[in-house]
């Protein structure tokens, strides 16, 4: 069941283990198991402690496309994926799109799981992240 899966993908993200535990993600479906927050969470967190910014980014799009409920655990987990590859642009159009979707009621539990330097970031110049500045920069 979920809780099986999501308990076997934690410990092997916990464990280092990422790509065993993106491989047991994508046996899901297969298995008529359905993904859920935590799910998508601990293949985030996967990717992010891998370096593997783009899956992160695959992910959350999935998640998005399924329809499961991204919250500040997931978004800050793909911006921290984003800022290990030197991706900051990406980590910018991550948090606008955080801010502007349901996460967008941020209270100092949730500023705990951001990565400090992005929420200063976007305390110190949030005209950078204003969405029509985001989606007109260039890479």
């Amino acid at each position: 069941d979920t809780i099986s899966f999501n308990a076997v993908i934690s410990a092997c993200e916990k464990g280092g283990e990422w790509e065993k535990a993106l491989h047991i993600f994508s046996l899901m479906p297969q298995s008529t198991v359905n993904s859920d927050n935590i799910t998508f969470n601990a293949a985030v967190s996967a990717c992010e402690k891998a370096g593997w910014w783009e899956k992160a980014l695959q992910l959350l799009g999935a998640m998005m496309h399924t329809k499961v409920e991204s919250d500040t655990i997931t978004f800050s987990a793909a911006i921290s994926a984003c800022e290990k590859a030197d991706e900051w642009q990406k980590a910018l159009q991550l948090l606008t799109l955080m801010m502007q979707s349901t996460v967008s009621s941020l209270n100092p539990v949730d500023c705990f799981y951001l990565k400090e330097d992005m929420v200063t970031l976007f305390l110190l110049f949030p005209f950078v992240v204003s969405s029509s500045s985001v989606s007109s920069s260039s890479p």
